[in-house]
């Protein structure tokens, strides 16, 4: 196999991780909207909503750029989303501590995508694709400095 097919090899790998974890948190992140809005925060509901679009945007355009004919990581797989989604509050616990479980699973969500976005733009040898991890890098830096405005904000 010649370098230039292993460097496409690793784009379309790093593409469908791309997918895979833009996807997972859009979907979450689609319930921690509508959560919001049961809640009666619409602040918090257009919050989550952009993220929501943010994200399922990354996905998509990971998707266009060839990451659709590659399976995401088993490490990916693993840890799906089984062990992040919130359980819903019960009547007891109130609305308040939903919204508080919402953010703190968006936040571990986000997390989980800044530290393979930073993985890869620290030890990918290809320019290009550490180029592109450290622009998703820093995007994921972004939102989890205004989840965390959020936790502040509540006072969560």
């Amino acid at each position: 196999m010649s370098p230039g097919t292993n460097m496409r090899g690793a784009t379309e790998q790093f593409l469908a991780n791309v997918m895979a974890l833009e996807g997972d948190a859009a979907r979450h992140y689609a319930e921690f909207a509508r959560r919001a809005l049961d809640a009666g925060n619409a602040d918090l509901e257009e919050f989550f909503a952009g993220l929501t679009e943010a994200t399922r945007m990354e996905a998509h355009e990971a998707g266009a750029e060839g990451g659709r004919g590659v399976q995401a990581s088993l490490l990916l797989k693993r840890l799906g989303d089984s062990d992040i989604r919130p359980r819903r509050a019960t009547q007891l616990q109130g609305r308040a501590l939903d919204l508080h479980l919402a953010i703190s699973h968006a936040l571990e969500l986000k997390r989980r995508c800044h530290a393979y976005y930073a993985s890869v733009a620290a030890l990918e040898p290809d320019t290009p694709l550490r180029r592109r991890a450290q622009a998703l890098e820093t995007e994921s830096a972004l939102h989890l400095a205004a989840l965390e405005g959020w936790i502040v904000r509540l006072g969560a």
